[in-house]
This record gives C-alpha cells, sequence and structure tokens, in this order.
C-alpha cells in the first residue's frame, strides 16, 4: 500500500496548530509531522493518538525550527512517511 503525503505543521503544541493538527487528523487523508518546542498536554497528546485510528501517522518533534539539527529531524521523518505536500508556518 503506497504511504499517504505528509503535511508538516510547525508550533504543533497548542492553539492554532495544534487545532491544524486535529484537524488534518480527523480527515484521515495525510501523515502529519507536527513540531514544536514542547510537546503538546497530555491530555491533547492523549486526544491526539485516539484520534489516529484512522490509520493516518502522527510524529512529533521537539526541537526549535530555527536549529539544523530539527531540520535534519524533519527531513528524516518526512522520508519515513511519504512524499511532503503541504506545510504550515505556524511557529512563532
Amino acid at each position: 500500500m503506497p504511504s499517504k503525503p505528509v503535511v508538516v505543521v510547525t508550533g504543533a503544541s497548542r492553539g492554532l496548530g495544534l487545532a491544524i493538527v486535529d484537524a488534518l487528523l480527523e480527515s484521515g487523508e495525510v501523515n502529519i509531522v507536527g513540531v514544536s518546542r514542547s510537546l503538546p498536554a497530555a491530555h491533547d497528546h492523549q486526544r491526539i493518538e485516539s484520534t489516529s485510528a484512522t490509520n493516518v501517522k502522527c510524529v512529533w518533534i521537539r526541537g526549535d525550527v530555527t536549529e539544523a539539527t530539527t531540520h535534519d529531524q524533519i527531513v528524516k521523518a518526512i522520508s519515513e512517511l511519504g512524499e511532503l505536500i503541504g506545510l504550515v508556518n505556524n511557529a512563532g
């Protein structure tokens, strides 16, 4: 089975970024790479895990988008999940 397309969402741990991740998960159409300096709160993370029953993969990268090591982690995650089709630059 071919992999799903991938969307990267920066600033994904809360607020608008987390809402975008939720909407993408509910669509069931794409895999998601969420990037933020902190991980989502425990209750948000549990909700995301239970929502991903649509066979969507959601990878969380804890890092600063200005750091090269974070870029490397994002590229690695994309290559493992599928082809990049979208980027939501929400990091403040």
